[in-house]
């Protein structure tokens, strides 16, 4: 085993605690956008997707340590739920608050709400494109068995 790897035991934990972490935020996140009004603007969007980014980056930590196309799905998964909370924030209305040199002690100054969401939204724009090649990526190695380009079969002319 490298020196950087984890041993299969700590890997399952990790995953365990990542899935079942990511299953009760999701799960309460469905619930409160079951009781609102306008689900797709409410705040527990982006508190639901993230609970699925840490399901889906949970699983893939538990599945065996190789490539293979669960371990693709699962990334691409992770990703999308990644790029669709930018998304939320650039594109959904509403109000929404910005704050430039955040930490948890400080929130740091207010900044224009514009100016925080067009910088969410070219994240987000990155993180689509990012999302749809991982997507790419996972179909290709679903219907050819490999992720890259396979030269036509000189033995069938």
């Amino acid at each position: 085993m490298a020196e950087n790897q984890l041993s299969p035991g700590m890997r399952k934990a990790i995953s365990i605690a990542l899935v079942v972490a990511g299953l009760g935020v999701a799960i309460a996140g469905v619930l409160n956008l079951m009781a609102a009004a306008k689900p797709l603007s409410d705040q527990a969007t982006p508190l639901t997707l993230v609970g699925l980014c840490v399901l889906f980056m949970g699983a893939t930590i538990g599945l065996p340590n190789v490539v293979g196309f669960p371990q693709r799905v699962f990334l691409a998964l992770t990703v999308t739920c990644m790029a669709l909370v930018f998304d939320w924030i650039a594109f959904v209305p509403g109000a929404r608050e910005f704050h430039a040199g955040s930490s948890a002690a400080h929130p740091g100054g207010q900044v224009n709400s514009t100016f925080g969401r067009v910088v969410f939204g070219v994240v987000a724009v990155l993180m689509d494109l990012f999302a749809f090649y991982a997507w790419r990526l996972s179909i290709r190695l679903l219907m050819t068995g490999s992720e890259v380009k396979k030269p036509p079969d000189a033995s069938s002319n």
